[in-house]
């Protein structure tokens, strides 16, 4: 429906857009000039329809004035039908209808589908990539005009805003108050979701915005010079009178002044003991957990006055902010002591800080009110809520709420990487049923034990809070990037300067447009929707974690021992060549240079090797690089998008039997493990030998139970990966500046399964090696690709090469190197070293050629770090370009070498083919190692976050031709998006 919608009513405006934009530039005009023009176009071309729209409004506001004495009077005297009975006799009187008031909409909504057409042309359109307009370097990207440290402000969205509040004030200045509201809200709003846009398209609304400021001084001065000056209220008390007011006759006093007392006291130690902030997640996090809880407990005074006291409906909430400080205050002892209680700190911190927002959402839609006998909320609560109405609405809120975070969220998760997770599909969904149940059914209990006047307010409250996980779930959906185990590569937009107004905008937006619903007598509709939003979330869940089933299932493994293809895999011919490739999952080529630095006893271990230290990677993640890593370069993403043929998981398997077709035919013995994406009905079809090749999955987890004996460790709990994934589905259901709490830096509120020791499984592989390592004399050649997660994220290891078994945080050195990453990196050399060393005591290493590759780097790698400082390369995925690659070709002995060639982790095939003569027979190859000026070498990059199981093309965001050094920013230009 959607895209039929779209085809309809938007497809035809962009195009037209689309002309007017390319018609300003062949006119000569710059980017921004041209954009300039599309909006003066744009706002020309409707001013006829907004004239109608204002006389059409104007006509209905005069209606409202002239009934509105009368209607007053009515509502006043009358109640029920008879109320209604008049209401329509008036309405006749006066040739009135409430559709009537649907025409003065009619300039809002015409704006709608011409807001959807620039958003859609603008936001992507390839006329404004890399082009500036006065102060603005790129029109196709967030301004980033100013900065604060490592916090980038756009300009552009605030100028916006600051010009649709003026314009608001111009044009509210003649309206009811409810009616400002509503228009500076839309003005925040817009904001919010704007902030991140590209400047072009901030550029064109901005000027929308002028004309229409323009457009309402014209109206207000020459249209509306008959409207009736508005009423001057009476001026109320002052504040410091109210606060006497409310201070006067307080018998609660002892008690309000403890809670405010504990409150400042927890504030006051976090800020003194710098400890505080080194034992939990960071100074960003806790001043935006403590200013929170701090306004509340300033607020919570006015809970102790005695005018709301006399609140009924309020009695058990009056408690709440009690207890509230009660926990702060032993939250702030527990991170102090040093005492963690792992469970427990996080959970307090998220409770109290939710409970902190949920008060100063509700005080900011109350104080307005305040003076008023009674509590706003309350009193409505009480008038159109009815305490059955307040717990039907309360059990079809909760139903959206744990749909989501139990089973919506960890449904994509799980879809997005089945080979991750250890339990079955149907395990996994019984246990996070089973999660939903108890909380729905603990939050049943809760609601039971709430005194029957408190019902209303708790079932507005939780409506509130679903309506806020819905909006964050379909809505205001923010990308941290795709999880690396259990990291996000983008944990940096967590500390964002505008989470919390943004959360206090959008919870101040729904509890108004709620209040209003439960004013117009909607509970029973608004329940009846959550329940229905409810089951299509469950059914969306149930759909996406059925149909992911696992490419690469694990191995079964003995307890204690290794797996049954162990002596395969590590075994070599003594008499044939052997051929290795040991790929090292994200390890940061350019630290190469400083772990020899740290450990010259490595370089002495690699004699015979070259380090190319300029190795691009094909793209930014394991399944974009890995196919052009044994396939060859032509299947590079920008190849393969650029291919229509076939859909990408034949593509990509066509890719891994490359190899396989060239060496199977020579005599080896082919093992491969732990590839991305295999399947073998397809792979079967491009290799009809592939039945001789040993294809392993996950080899690492295989040999973790062998390790951990072999090292007296115990193994590990067995825990399901079910309640990482409701933390997953809680983070992503939660507001913006609750996440921060909830991810802990990768720690997740320590729910990550105990066998998900990825650096000990890494760390178990790599030792085999050397453990198992074998030699037969006359066997066939035999080519090995290893895949490695031991430089992987999470990195769980210490600065001695010891795997801890616990992810600790991310140490940043101040050229922006990760210390815990480079650990594993120097762990991974050193496990190598000691097999190579096997190797020369054998007598074979001169039989042998050695790869060590890495498919992308981390974002800390300097060089590449300060190019972030420069325009156009778009954010941190383009940071993880630098990749490893370490080559030892036959009979070759000499000191580590290190080389300025250019080169490609997709280089393997052809390197593998140089090295041998004959080896590839007819197929073609470029030679990567003949660069000279007469032959330039270019070579790509791509970023691709999209989820290799669910698209039929690698759909990249973003392909870069790099012409030069990779640490050069002339050497990077953005390619046109083919085949797309």
């Amino acid at each position: 429906m959607s895209v039929f919608l779209f085809t309809l009513c938007i497809a035809p405006l962009v195009r037209i857009m689309r002309l007017a934009l390319e018609g300003g530039l062949a006119l000569g005009l710059g980017a921004g000039a041209a954009v300039l023009l599309l909006s003066l176009a744009v706002n020309l071309a409707l001013w006829p329809i907004y004239a109608l729209a204002e006389g059409w409004q104007e006509d209905e506001r005069a209606l409202q004035r002239r009934m509105a004495a009368k209607l007053a009077e009515i509502r006043a005297v009358y109640q029920g039908r008879e109320r209604y009975m008049f209401v329509r006799a008036l309405y006749r009187l006066h040739g009135y209808h409430p559709l009537l008031s649907l025409r003065s909409a009619l300039g809002l909504l015409i704006q709608i589908p011409f807001f959807l057409a620039a958003y859609n042309l603008l936001s992507q359109a390839p006329e404004l990539a890399g082009q500036n307009f006065w102060i603005i370097g790129d029109l196709a990207r967030p301004d980033a005009l100013f900065s604060l440290g490592s916090l980038q402000i756009n300009l552009l969205p605030l100028l916006m805003t600051g010009v649709n509040l003026l314009s608001a004030a111009v044009y509210s200045s003649r309206l009811s108050r409810r009616d400002k509201v509503q228009l500076y809200a839309l003005s925040a709003l817009f904001l919010i979701l704007l902030y991140q846009a590209a400047a072009g398209l901030l550029l064109y609304w901005t000027c929308n915005n002028i004309f229409s400021l323009f457009k309402n001084f014209y109206y207000l001065k020459y249209v509306y010079t008959d409207s009736r000056p508005r009423r001057a209220e009476e001026p109320g008390p002052g504040l410091l009178e109210r606060l006497r007011g409310w201070l006067a006759a307080w018998p609660d006093a002892p008690l309000a002044v403890m809670e405010l007392a504990l409150v400042l006291l927890s504030v006051t130690l976090m800020i003194v003991d710098g400890r505080f902030f080194r034992l939990s997640t960071g100074v960003y996090d806790q001043f935006i957990f403590m200013l929170p809880a701090l306004l509340a407990a300033l607020l919570a005074v006015l809970l102790r006055s005695r005018k709301l006291r006399q609140e009924e409906d309020l009695a058990a909430v009056r408690h709440i902010h009690g207890l509230i400080s009660i926990l702060f205050f032993l939250y702030t002892l527990g991170n102090l002591s040093g005492r963690r209680v792992a469970p427990i700190l996080p959970l307090l911190h998220s409770v109290i800080y939710i409970a902190a927002l949920a008060f100063l959402l509700f005080w900011l839609l109350s104080l307005p009110r305040i003076s008023k006998p009674g509590l706003w909320l309350a009193r409505g609560s009480r008038k159109l809520i009815s305490e059955h109405e307040g717990r039907r609405l309360f059990q079809a809120a909760i139903l959206p709420a744990a749909s989501l975070i139990f089973l919506y969220h960890p449904a994509l998760l799980y879809a997005s990487d089945p080979d991750f997770f250890t339990d079955p599909p149907a395990e996994l969904l019984g246990y996070l049923v089973f999660f939903a149940m108890t909380a729905i059914g603990l939050s049943s209990l809760a609601l039971r034990r709430c005194p029957p006047a408190g019902r209303p307010l708790l079932g507005a409250g939780m409506a509130w809070l679903s309506m806020i996980m819905l909006f964050h779930s379909f809505v205001l959906i923010v990308d941290y990037g795709v999880l690396e185990g259990h990291v996000l590569p983008l944990a940096h937009k967590l500390q964002n300067w505008s989470n919390i107004p943004a959360d206090l905008t959008l919870g101040l937006l729904l509890a108004l447009g709620l209040g209003r619903l439960l004013r117009r007598g909607k509970a029973t509709a608004l329940a009846a929707s959550l329940r229905g939003l409810a089951a299509l979330v469950i059914l969306l869940a149930l759909g996406q974690i059925l149909q992911a089933e696992p490419q690469n299932p694990k191995p079964a493994a003995s307890p204690g021992k290794p797996p049954a293809y162990a002596e395969r895999l590590f075994t070599f011919s003594g008499s044939g060549n052997n051929i290795v490739v040991i790929m090292l999952d994200q390890f940061t080529g350019e630290h190469l240079g400083l772990l020899m630095e740290q450990e010259p006893g490595l370089m002495a271990a690699f004699d015979g090797f070259t380090w190319y230290r300029d190795n691009l990677s094909p793209g930014n993640r394991t399944h974009v690089s890995l196919p052009g890593m044994l396939g060859g370069p032509a299947y590079n993403p920008p190849e393969v998008n650029a291919r229509t043929d076939r859909p990408l998981e034949e593509i990509r398997n066509e890719a891994y039997a490359v190899l396989p077709n060239i060496l199977l035919p020579q005599g080896y013995d082919v093992i491969v493990t732990h590839l991305d994406a295999l399947q073998p009905e397809i792979f079967g079809k491009f290799c009809p030998r592939a039945s001789e090749i040993l294809i392993t999955g996950n080899t690492e987890s295989a040999f973790l139970p062998w390790w951990l004996d072999k090292a007296g460790e115990p193994a590990p709990a067995p825990r399901s990966d079910s309640w990482f994934m409701a933390m997953c589905g809680l983070f992503k259901s939660a507001p913006l500046s609750l996440r921060q709490g909830i991810y802990s830096q990768g720690n997740w509120m320590n729910s990550i399964p105990a066998h998900h020791y990825r650096t000990k499984a890494g760390y178990a592989q790599l030792e085999a090696l050397t453990d198992f390592f074998r030699i037969r004399p006359e066997s066939a050649p035999a080519f090995k690709y290893i895949h490695s997660d031991l430089t992987h994220a999470p990195w769980e290891i210490d600065a001695d090469c010891r795997p801890t078994g616990s992810f600790s945080g991310m140490t940043v050195t101040p050229d922006g190197v990760i210390l815990e990453h480079l650990w594993a990196e120097k762990c991974a050399l050193r496990l190598v070293s000691r097999w190579l060393d096997q190797l020369k005591t054998e007598g074979i290493y001169d039989r042998a050629q050695i790869i060590l590759v890495a498919d992308h780097g981390y974002r800390d790698a300097p060089g590449l770090l300060r190019l972030e400082d420069l325009d156009g390369l778009g954010g941190a995925y383009n940071m993880r370009g630098s990749a490893l690659l370490l080559v030892k070709n036959f009979a070759e002995r000499h000191p580590l070498e290190v080389s300025d060639l250019l080169m490609s982790s997709s280089d393997i095939l052809p390197l593998i083919c140089r090295a041998q003569k004959g080896l590839c027979g007819d197929w073609e190859y470029d030679d990567p190692l003949l660069q000279d000026e007469t032959r330039p070498r270019r070579r790509t990059y791509s970023n691709g976050p999209a989820n290799h199981l669910r698209h039929d093309r690698l759909l990249s965001f973003d392909d870069y031709l790099v012409e030069g050094s990779i640490y050069k920013r002339e050497s990077w230009s953005k390619m046109p998006p083919a085949g797309r």
